[in-house]
Parts: C-alpha cells; structure tokens; sequence
C-alpha cells in the first residue's frame, strides 16, 4: 500500500485480506497497542521503525511459505516500495502496490472526520502533520 494517511490503505487492505485470506500486517495497529496513541513521544520514530522491521521479517517468513501478505505501511519513499519489492523477490512471491492518490482537501476531510470518531487502532493526525507528510 502507497499513500498518506488518511487515503484508504487500511480500509483497502482490510478488503484485500478479507476476500485472499492475507495476512494484513499494520504497523500503527501494534504500535498503538504495545507504545500508546502519542505519535510525538521521544521515542515515537525508533518504536516504529523496529516493528516495520519485525513485521517485515513476519512478511517475509510468510511469503517463503507460500502465504499472502498485506503490507498496510505508508511507503512513501522509493527506498521503502524497492525494500519490499526485493522481500518478494527473496521469498519468490508475486509483487502488487496499490497507490491511493487522494488530493489534500480529501485527505484533511477524512482526518478531520477520523480524528473526530477517534479509534483506539488510529493516530491522530493534525492538519500541519499531514502537510509536512505531503511535502
């Protein structure tokens, strides 16, 4: 999944793995559930990219033994889309990104209405956070 938040990779994902039987793989659920819902705190950024790191290994694991794999993580670098295109590769799996292309007015109305209807799986997400992820 490629996209900023707030522009259906999760709820697509959701969707992908319901009707494959994928194993969907969501970094913010867990980090949420084992670090708390503040994405400011000092630690914010090394918490997260250590469960992207264990959840790729999941990936892979899974992947080399035939099973499917949701990978629902923003990807927003070429950097990231080529790490998981050559974890496909090792693991002799067929590869397919989905890039959800939202203009910014939407993304701010679905995180306004998300934000309202706070989750407990979700972060919050301000207005200036989403644009400085735009840029």
């Amino acid at each position: 999944m490629v996209g900023l938040p707030g522009s259906g990779k999760t709820t697509m994902a959701k969707k992908i793995a319901a009707e494959t039987g994928a194993l969907r793989l969501t970094c913010d659920e867990w980090h949420i559930r084992l670090f708390g819902n503040n994405p400011y705190s000092l630690n914010h950024s090394t918490n997260h990219e250590n469960i992207e790191k264990m959840l790729l290994e999941v990936a892979e694991n899974v992947l080399s033994n035939g099973g499917n794999v949701v990978v629902d993580f923003g990807s927003w670098s070429r950097a990231e889309r080529n790490e998981l295109r050559e974890l496909a590769r090792r693991s002799g799996a067929k590869f397919i990104m989905h890039y959800l292309d939202v203009p910014i007015d939407e993304l701010l109305r679905r995180l306004d209405q998300r934000n309202r209807d706070f989750s407990e799986s979700e972060f919050i997400i301000s207005p200036e956070k989403l644009a400085r992820y735009a840029k």
